[in-house]
């Protein structure tokens, strides 16, 4: 007698389960946007391309597949090599083989670069995470820079112009932290009320200086005008809400109280609308 396959109905069907790799790729710090993504098993002796996809804005990627799919479906897991491609083809990076890979695998990948061609910025991220475990960079505090520096070799005040980026950022999501720290490197106020205060052609000069320095990662002059844009728009938002009339800005006759008092009601204020 000849047994029929299940059917969805039956009860003996079982879907065809379903393996997903998953990742984010980088370069210089930043996702890389509609890079091509080829996902592999490897043999001893070869590999099978078990299939392609595209990074998103946020440079992740995800990719499944079923047992069906592997050259021999009968062993329990595959061994996996993820590689980024140009469209022309070329490699730019591959995994290390991940063995024994189960259902769901995450591989990050770093489009290799030298670490001297890297930003400053970069290089004391990438050398502090290790050592940062679950604390935030917001989190940082005077002690854990001293900490840090000793354990790297790093300057304790570039620590703690970093943690004071990752806390303006908080405040100021719309600005990236390495905005922040390219200005703080060239001694400007770390405070937003003050920061924004200054004149933003003078700001905008300094963070070019850091960019071109290697401070922070390469700023075309379309993202330095729009980054000055953004310290504009914050301006306009943080003295419209004091009734500070700041250079530039018309506004009510200011309020009293120090910079200190107006930068934690803007906290306030940020927190509340988070």
């Amino acid at each position: 007698m000849t047994e029929k396959p299940s059917s969805p109905e039956s009860d003996d069907y079982k879907p065809q389960r379903r393996f997903v790799v998953r990742g984010q790729v980088r370069r210089a710090g930043r996702p890389v946007v509609g890079a091509g993504v080829e996902v592999y098993e490897q043999h001893m002796r070869g590999r099978k391309l078990l299939g392609t996809t595209t990074t998103g804005d946020d440079g992740h990627y995800e990719r499944d597949y079923s047992k069906a799919e592997l050259s021999r479906p009968g062993r329990p897991e595959a061994g996996l090599v993820v590689r980024v491609v140009e469209r022309k083809g070329q490699v730019l990076v591959e995994s290390a083989v991940l063995f024994n890979a189960g259902p769901d695998e995450t591989v990050d990948l770093l489009i290799g670069e030298s670490r001297s061609a890297q930003s400053e910025y970069d290089r004391l991220i990438e050398d502090l995470t290790p050592l940062l475990g679950e604390v935030p960079r917001h989190d940082l505090s005077g002690p854990d820079a001293a900490f840090l520096a000793g354990q790297t070799g790093w300057d304790a005040q570039f620590i703690t112009w970093l943690g004071d980026s990752a806390r303006r950022h908080r405040e100021a999501d719309s600005i990236p932290e390495s905005i922040f720290y390219g200005l703080f490197r060239q001694r400007m106020p770390t405070a937003i009320p003050e920061l924004v205060a200054r004149d933003l052609l003078i700001l905008r000069e300094l963070l070019e200086r850091s960019s071109q320095a290697g401070i922070i990662p390469v700023l075309s002059s379309a993202e330095l005008d729009q980054a000055i844009e953004r310290l504009r728009a914050l301006r306009v938002e943080l003295y419209a809400e004091t009734g500070r009339a700041g250079p530039g800005v018309s506004g009510r006759p200011a309020r009293r109280g120090s910079p200190q008092q107006r930068q934690a009601a803007h906290r306030r204020r940020v927190a509340g609308r988070s």
